[in-house]
């Protein structure tokens, strides 16, 4: 999962990927790697395992943590057209039907805000991302570190 758009902070960016990062490892996927730090590909990611074994609803919840976890934090209307790209593709890949899709995105992103706002949840996040701010990448086990300390 990357944020491509130039706009975004430092903080955004944590912010951003931390929502991915907990609310996958929650779904328990493992993280392999959590950064802000650009790359080629993109100006922030999150590495999931390879198989992260989740279901289309619950890939749809984590593509859509980020905009939700954006929305917490600011009250702003956050869309990341990469992320509803990436969520209707797999919606395609999934052959969901258009109505069936529609209803997956909006029940996907409630479930997203239901979870961002339980107070433990959150406070990983904002663990997360002040790691992130401080460290720029999170390994796996240092992701787990800070999710345990949180």
């Amino acid at each position: 999962m990357a944020a491509e758009t130039t706009a975004f902070t430092d903080r955004d960016r944590a912010f951003h990927e931390a929502g991915h990062a907990v609310l996958a490892a929650q779904l328990g996927v493992d993280i392999k790697r959590v950064s802000i730090v650009p790359i080629p590909e993109a100006r922030s990611h999150v590495k999931l395992s390879e198989h992260p074994g989740l279901s289309p609803a619950e890939e749809v919840v984590v593509q859509l943590a980020s905009e939700e976890a954006q929305r917490r934090l600011d009250g702003g209307e956050w869309v990341m057209p990469s992320d509803r790209e990436r969520t209707q593709r797999l919606i395609v890949a999934a052959g969901i039907d258009e109505a069936q899709g529609r209803q997956l995105f909006a029940d996907g992103r409630e479930r997203a805000a239901r979870l961002l706002a339980d107070a433990g949840t959150w406070r990983r996040v904002e663990a997360v991302a002040a790691a992130l701010l401080a460290e720029g990448t999170l390994e796996d086990r240092r992701f787990r570190d800070v999710m345990a300390g949180a």
